[in-house]
């Protein structure tokens, strides 16, 4: 509960929240060993009817990250 309440607050902070995030990006790539993983971010997909992005074959599982 504590940890709950600190992180709360130092998110209201713009300086610590950047802080926060950097120490949680770099846990994560410390943390996960996989050849494979390219990509650390929510991706996107474009709004519906738009043109999709040409991409080669090998690129296709990470569209969304790209």
């Amino acid at each position: 509960m504590l940890v709950v309440r600190f992180v709360s607050i130092v998110y209201c902070i713009p300086p610590m929240k950047r802080l926060l995030w950097r120490f949680w990006y770099e846990f994560l790539a410390r943390r996960y060993r996989d050849w494979q993983w390219t990509f650390m971010n929510y991706g996107h997909r474009p709004p519906h009817g738009t043109a999709p992005l040409a991409l080669l074959p090998e690129d296709e599982p990470d569209r969304s990250c790209i």
